[in-house]
């Protein structure tokens, strides 16, 4: 069991650390990155024909999903993002759900969830998923009306997907513009507030 354990520790740390490596990016005109800031825009490296380059860090990914105003560039950023170590990482993720399946039931338990969980206040897996399940149908009437205002008058560059749901590089955009628009809150003025050194 402990030479399992060090495996497990040993390959989900290489499984961090190759997401934490990964230098993938995207490279976008100006016309791009419309709906950024010039100052940040200026911190961006360039490719020799004057592209500028998108890395898949959390800065830039946060950034520029919350306010570039082109829908294109959220979803080549979100996807270079959500492929972040692939596919140098599937034979990893492969390895740890086998040797996790392994360890539970050396443990004496029937998978991994349940002996993730055996020590967590909800126990079972079933007791979670009854949890999520309940929570999920209390709050759907909530849910829905918030969806109805959160989609009532949508930016230029929003389009909802045929059976009326939120691209996922979509909602980080949306939700900025509606604080904008319905509140006046804008998180990057904020932020001038806290420069990093003086909140440090």
């Amino acid at each position: 069991v402990n030479v399992l354990h060090k495996g497990l520790a040993s390959l989900c740390a290489d499984f961090d650390r190759k997401i934490e490596k990964d230098n993938s990016n995207i490279a976008v005109t100006r016309e791009e990155l419309a709906g950024l800031e010039d100052d940040f825009v200026a911190t961006l490296a360039q490719t020799p024909d004057g592209l500028y380059i998108l890395g898949v860090d959390y800065p830039t990914h946060s950034r520029v999903m919350d306010n570039c105003s082109v829908a294109t560039t959220r979803k080549q950023l979100y996807l270079a993002f959500n492929n972040r170590a692939y596919p140098a990482n599937d034979a990893l993720l492969t390895s740890i759900i086998e040797k996790r399946d392994e360890l539970a039931k050396l443990l004496g338990y029937l998978d991994f969830a349940h002996c993730d969980i055996d020590s967590q206040m909800a126990h079972t897996p079933e007791r979670a998923q009854a949890f999520i399940v309940d929570l999920a149908q209390k709050s759907l009437a909530k849910t829905q009306a918030e969806m109805a205002t959160l989609t009532q008058n949508l930016p230029e560059s929003v389009a909802l997907t045929p059976d009326g749901k939120i691209n996922p590089w979509d909602f980080s955009f949306l939700e900025n513009s509606y604080k904008k628009t319905h509140f006046n809150i804008d998180e990057q003025k904020i932020a001038e507030y806290f420069p990093m050194k003086n909140t440090v």
